[in-house]
């Protein structure tokens, strides 16, 4: 299953998306990430496991899959 991911803060956000919306993961991630920002389509197993450190998590978004609108 896809995840939607993006900075925010110190931290990295995730978004859930729901395809039953009839929007593609494309659309809802332009749409729900906050405008301007970078965000990336991940496949959910790219995401650590141990959520002890959530607020840790890092990712590399000099090359996004495109920006919140």
């Amino acid at each position: 299953m896809k995840k939607i991911i993006y900075p925010e803060y110190e931290t990295i956000a995730v978004i859930h998306p729901s395809l039953s919306c009839g929007l593609t993961v494309e659309q809802i991630a332009k749409k729900d990430t906050p405008t301007g920002l970078p965000y990336l389509i991940i496949e959910e197993e790219q995401l650590p496991e141990d959520r002890t450190f959530r607020y840790a998590w890092t990712a590399d978004f000099s090359n996004p899959d495109g920006y919140g609108e």
